[in-house]
């Protein structure tokens, strides 16, 4: 395991075709100041999600992603996982008590509006799937469209809409085929599709129906498999709870896992260029896998975090 502390958008000290599966999230566009310190990308000095429009935000998405292109093995996998806002939105831009929120508003005469406020109040603006758009523009296959369901989503006082219980997990591979192991990740059948195995069901879906002449039609069994069922493209999880970390968009790491099982064998490569409090390295280290990260900050909560895994996984 092992983080290096750079520039994602600096050449990422890794060989090409080294790593089996890239599992990300990335900042999502013009939410929120990391405490980390701002970088130059192609002339623009800031930090990457608080770009002052979401085009040149998917330029720079485009940028780390051809390195990771470069790294990933051509069975490997991409897992990114991205948040959308609204038009008009201030979220994270306003609030000067909050270090990890960025203080636009320092006074009247200094004001700077959020970036969503060129764009009609109250209008999602998908920018999450405008960036799928544009990787699959540039030759990556997207193969799920994942909907995480935010089991424990954070409230909000809107009454107009309603309230945002998910975000988006795109699956990218480099070829139509890649390594997946769907067996490591099969989950328990619903008892419904149980009882559909004892009963048997003709083509219609109807058990014991009859042809127009009023034959019976012979029903046919519904097969499962003794492994379990295939988890789907919607994954209820709660998000995690990062009080103690000072990091505030940590996803679940039993979500890592199942990315983690589904793409990458024990010793393969785990990479996450936005690592930040670590939780891709801490579920591929307990699984067997090797963590790497990139990040220019949160050295502190990844020591916290990571240096403890051999004790969880020992008691």
């Amino acid at each position: 395991m092992r983080v290096f502390n750079q520039n994602t958008f600096e050449p990422w000290p890794l060989e090409d075709k080294s790593v089996q599966a890239i599992i990300t999230s990335p900042p999502y566009w013009g939410l929120r100041k990391y405490d980390i310190p701002d970088i130059e990308i192609g002339g623009w000095r800031g930090q990457h999600g608080l770009e002052p429009d979401y085009k040149m935000f998917i330029e720079h998405t485009l940028l780390w992603a051809s390195e990771a292109y470069r790294v990933l093995k051509d069975d490997g996998i991409l897992f990114i996982n991205l948040g959308d806002t609204y038009g008009g939105s201030c979220q994270g831009w306003d609030n000067k008590n909050d270090k990890n929120r960025y203080s636009w508003s320092q006074g009247k005469e200094d004001y700077i509006p959020p970036p969503q406020a060129k764009f009609k109040k109250g209008s999602k603006l998908l920018i999450p799937h405008r960036v799928a758009i544009a990787l699959i523009d540039e030759g990556w296959y997207l193969r799920s469209d994942i909907v995480w369901h935010k089991l424990n989503g954070m409230p909000e006082s809107v009454k107009n809409r309603f309230i945002k219980r998910h975000e988006s997990i795109f699956m990218f591979t480099k070829s139509p085929k890649y390594h997946f192991d769907l067996d490591a990740v099969r989950v328990p059948y619903a008892p419904s599709s149980l009882g559909r195995t004892e009963r048997g069901y003709t083509k219609s879906g109807v058990p014991g129906a009859a042809s127009p002449d009023g034959r019976a039609i012979k029903c046919r069994s519904y097969k499962v498999n003794p492994k379990g069922a295939n988890p789907g493209d919607v994954w209820a999880f709660p998000a995690s709870n990062s009080v103690d970390t000072e990091h505030y968009a940590m996803y679940p790491e039993e979500m890592v896992d199942r990315m983690i099982k589904s793409s990458t064998r024990p010793g393969d490569v785990v990479l996450d260029p936005f690592c930040g409090s670590g939780t891709t390295l801490r579920a591929a280290e307990k699984l067997n896998r090797k963590g790497l990260g990139i990040d220019l900050g949160y050295e502190d909560v990844q020591a916290k975090r990571l240096c403890n895994i051999q004790k969880e996984m020992v008691y």
